[in-house]
C-alpha cells in the first residue's frame, strides 16, 4: 500500500461495488440428471447474478482504473490495474447439477478475457 500511496477514493467505491455485485448464485435441477429441467425463469435469475452483475462490475472496475490513470502523477505502468474475480472449475468441468452456476462463471471468464484483451495497452489486466 505505502508503495502506491493511498486508496483513491474513486476505486475504493468502484472495488465496494465489485465485491457487492460479485454474488454467485445456483438453482439445482429438479432431476440431477437433467440440467434442462431447470425452470427457464431459474436460469435467467441465476445468469443475471452470475454473469450480467460480472458485467457491471467489469463496467466500473474499468471506469476506476481509468479515473486513477487520468489522476496519477506517477509513472502509468507503475500502478497495476487488473481484473480479479473468482471462479470455479464448472466453466471447463461441466457438471449437470451446476449447469446455472457454470453457465454464468463461464461468462465471467470470457468477459475477464475480453477486458484484458480490449484494454491491453492501456495496462489493464
Amino acid at each position: 500500500m505505502q508503495r502506491y500511496g493511498p486508496l483513491d477514493s474513486d476505486v475504493y467505491a468502484h472495488l465496494l461495488t465489485w465485491l457487492l455485485l460479485l454474488a454467485a448464485a445456483l438453482t439445482f435441477p429438479p432431476k440431477f440428471e437433467d440440467p434442462f429441467t431447470v425452470p427457464a425463469e431459474s436460469f435467467e435469475q441465476d445468469l443475471a447474478v452470475n454473469a450480467s452483475s460480472a458485467y457491471v462490475a467489469l463496467r466500473r472496475a474499468v471506469q476506476g482504473f481509468q479515473t486513477v490513470k487520468a489522476k496519477s502523477s506517477k509513472d502509468k505502468n507503475e500502478v497495476p490495474f487488473v481484473f480479479i474475480a473468482t471462479g470455479n472449475v464448472t466453466p471447463f468441468q461441466p457438471s449437470p447439477i451446476a449447469m446455472t452456476l457454470g453457465s454464468g462463471k463461464a461468462a465471467l471468464a470470457y468477459l475477464i478475457s475480453v477486458g484484458a484483451e480490449a484494454y491491453k495497452a492501456d495496462g489493464f489486466r
